[in-house]
């Protein structure tokens, strides 16, 4: 099919090239289903984030002393408080409420 006709171009009801108006309708198209799930990708990036952070903190705390059983049963002393912090951090995620 060709986007001319005898008389010109092809055109749109408001008067632009039917062929420039397709392009502009199917790029709002798809920018709104990306604005769709982007809220969705950045929780789930932050959520790794939050994840490899808490692993980072628990082998600091092990490298510095912290027996590994607290992490495996809970028993000895209490892990370092940015252990604890970033472990908080990542509990706080998975408990957030789904909002979709």
């Amino acid at each position: 099919m060709s986007d001319t006709t005898e008389t010109g171009p092809m055109l749109a009801a408001d008067g632009t090239p039917l062929k420039v108006s397709l392009n502009r309708a199917l790029r709002r198209q798809k920018l709104r289903a990306l604005a769709l799930i982007a809220p969705l990708l950045l929780f789930v990036l932050i959520t790794f984030v939050a994840f490899f952070r808490m692993g980072a903190a628990r082998a600091r705390a092990i490298k510095e002393g912290q027996d590994p059983n607290f992490y495996r049963a809970h028993l000895g002393p209490p892990e370092p408080e940015y252990a604890t912090a970033a472990t908080r951090h990542y509990g706080n995620l998975l408990e957030m409420p789904t909002l979709f």
